[in-house]
Protein backbone atom coordinates (compact mmCIF):
# COMPACT_ATOMS: atom_id res chain seq x y z
CA UNK A 1 0.00 0.00 0.00
CA UNK A 2 1.68 3.71 -1.11
CA UNK A 3 1.81 5.64 2.08
CA UNK A 4 0.49 8.97 0.82
CA UNK A 5 0.89 10.92 3.91
CA UNK A 6 4.75 11.01 2.25
CA UNK A 7 2.89 13.61 -0.08
CA UNK A 8 1.51 16.11 2.25
CA UNK A 9 2.89 19.47 1.07
CA UNK A 10 3.45 19.10 -2.65
CA UNK A 11 1.89 21.59 -5.17
CA UNK A 12 -1.90 21.81 -5.08
CA UNK A 13 -3.35 20.46 -8.37
CA UNK A 14 -4.15 21.57 -10.79
CA UNK A 15 -1.31 20.93 -12.46
CA UNK A 16 -0.23 22.12 -16.78
CA UNK A 17 1.49 21.46 -19.86
CA UNK A 18 1.90 24.67 -21.98
CA UNK A 19 2.82 23.54 -25.55
CA UNK A 20 5.25 21.07 -26.03
CA UNK A 21 7.76 22.24 -23.24
CA UNK A 22 8.92 19.50 -20.98
CA UNK A 23 8.02 21.51 -17.97
CA UNK A 24 5.15 21.24 -15.29
CA UNK A 25 3.64 24.28 -14.32
CA UNK A 26 1.25 25.03 -10.97
CA UNK A 27 -1.95 27.05 -11.46
CA UNK A 28 0.13 30.41 -10.92
CA UNK A 29 2.06 29.40 -13.92
CA UNK A 30 5.27 28.53 -11.79
CA UNK A 31 7.08 25.77 -12.90
CA UNK A 32 7.04 22.16 -10.44
CA UNK A 33 8.72 19.98 -12.66
CA UNK A 34 10.88 19.25 -15.56
CA UNK A 35 10.33 16.13 -17.93
CA UNK A 36 13.44 15.03 -19.58
CA UNK A 37 13.27 13.73 -23.69
CA UNK A 38 14.61 10.44 -23.32
CA UNK A 39 12.87 8.01 -25.46
CA UNK A 40 10.20 7.87 -28.32
CA UNK A 41 8.43 11.75 -27.89
CA UNK A 42 5.41 8.91 -27.84
CA UNK A 43 6.52 8.09 -23.75
CA UNK A 44 7.11 11.54 -23.18
CA UNK A 45 3.56 12.85 -23.87
CA UNK A 46 1.95 10.07 -21.61
CA UNK A 47 4.84 10.21 -18.67
CA UNK A 48 4.28 14.12 -18.72
CA UNK A 49 0.40 13.46 -19.02
CA UNK A 50 0.60 10.87 -15.65
CA UNK A 51 3.20 13.30 -14.18
CA UNK A 52 0.66 16.59 -14.25
CA UNK A 53 -2.51 14.22 -12.69
CA UNK A 54 0.06 13.00 -9.64
CA UNK A 55 -2.38 15.33 -7.94
CA UNK A 56 -5.37 14.40 -8.71
CA UNK A 57 -4.49 10.62 -8.74
CA UNK A 58 -3.67 11.41 -5.02
CA UNK A 59 -6.34 12.48 -4.19
CA UNK A 60 -8.61 9.49 -6.00
CA UNK A 61 -6.42 7.23 -4.20
CA UNK A 62 -7.38 8.92 -0.96
CA UNK A 63 -11.03 9.62 -1.34
CA UNK A 64 -11.08 5.14 -2.48
CA UNK A 65 -9.78 5.09 0.91
CA UNK A 66 -11.95 6.72 2.94
CA UNK A 67 -14.60 5.20 1.30
CA UNK A 68 -13.48 1.57 1.78
CA UNK A 69 -13.17 2.22 5.68
CA UNK A 70 -16.35 4.01 5.36
CA UNK A 71 -17.72 0.80 3.71
CA UNK A 72 -15.96 -1.37 6.54
CA UNK A 73 -17.68 0.49 9.29
CA UNK A 74 -21.09 0.05 7.50
CA UNK A 75 -20.43 -3.84 7.45
CA UNK A 76 -19.38 -3.60 11.03
CA UNK A 77 -22.77 -1.26 11.77
CA UNK A 78 -25.00 -4.14 9.81
CA UNK A 79 -23.50 -7.06 11.36
CA UNK A 80 -24.27 -5.20 14.96
CA UNK A 81 -27.66 -4.51 13.83
CA UNK A 82 -28.34 -8.52 12.79
CA UNK A 83 -26.78 -9.26 16.03
CA UNK A 84 -29.17 -6.89 18.19
CA UNK A 85 -32.43 -8.14 15.57
CA UNK A 86 -30.98 -11.53 16.22
CA UNK A 87 -31.00 -10.81 20.17
CA UNK A 88 -35.01 -9.36 19.77
CA UNK A 89 -36.36 -12.04 17.91
CA UNK A 90 -35.26 -14.22 20.40
CA UNK A 91 -36.43 -12.42 22.85
CA UNK A 92 -40.51 -12.19 21.01
CA UNK A 93 -39.55 -16.31 20.52
CA UNK A 94 -39.80 -16.56 24.53
CA UNK A 95 -42.54 -14.57 24.58
CA UNK A 96 -44.68 -16.36 22.21
CA UNK A 97 -44.01 -19.60 23.71
CA UNK A 98 -45.17 -18.31 26.88
CA UNK A 99 -48.50 -17.12 25.69
CA UNK A 100 -48.61 -20.25 23.72
CA UNK A 101 -48.18 -22.04 27.14
CA UNK A 102 -50.48 -19.65 28.77
CA UNK A 103 -53.14 -19.97 26.30
CA UNK A 104 -52.92 -24.14 26.32
CA UNK A 105 -53.46 -24.03 29.92
CA UNK A 106 -56.39 -21.82 30.14
CA UNK A 107 -58.00 -23.87 27.02
CA UNK A 108 -57.19 -27.09 29.41
CA UNK A 109 -58.42 -25.63 32.77
CA UNK A 110 -60.70 -23.58 31.37
CA UNK A 111 -64.07 -24.89 31.61
CA UNK A 112 -62.93 -26.35 35.05
CA UNK A 113 -62.79 -22.92 36.38
CA UNK A 114 -66.04 -21.26 34.48
CA UNK A 115 -67.83 -24.21 36.30
CA UNK A 116 -66.15 -23.24 39.54
CA UNK A 117 -66.85 -19.43 39.16
CA UNK A 118 -70.47 -19.98 37.85
CA UNK A 119 -71.35 -22.00 41.75
CA UNK A 120 -69.64 -19.25 43.43
CA UNK A 121 -71.64 -16.55 41.63
CA UNK A 122 -74.58 -18.68 42.08
CA UNK A 123 -73.81 -19.15 46.15
CA UNK A 124 -73.12 -15.42 46.23
CA UNK A 125 -76.80 -14.66 44.44
CA UNK A 126 -78.07 -16.65 46.96
CA UNK A 127 -77.00 -15.22 49.86
CA UNK A 128 -77.50 -11.88 48.54
CA UNK A 129 -81.54 -13.29 48.19
CA UNK A 130 -81.43 -13.53 44.37
CA UNK A 131 -82.00 -15.96 41.78
CA UNK A 132 -81.60 -17.05 38.23
CA UNK A 133 -84.30 -17.98 35.98
CA UNK A 134 -83.59 -18.36 31.97
CA UNK A 135 -80.14 -16.50 32.13
CA UNK A 136 -81.47 -13.57 34.01
CA UNK A 137 -81.33 -12.51 37.66
CA UNK A 138 -84.35 -11.74 40.52
CA UNK A 139 -84.90 -10.94 43.89
CA UNK A 140 -86.33 -14.11 45.55
CA UNK A 141 -88.82 -11.75 47.03
CA UNK A 142 -89.98 -10.69 43.72
CA UNK A 143 -91.09 -14.42 42.03
CA UNK A 144 -92.60 -15.49 45.23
Amino acid sequence: MIDTDKYEGHTPAPWYLIGAQQIVYDKDNNPIAEVEYFAQEHHSYYNKALITDAPLLLAEVKRLRERVKTEKNLKLWEKSEVKQLREENHVLRMIDWEYERVWEWLMENADHTCRKLLLLIEEWKEEDGLVTIDGRTYEKEMIE
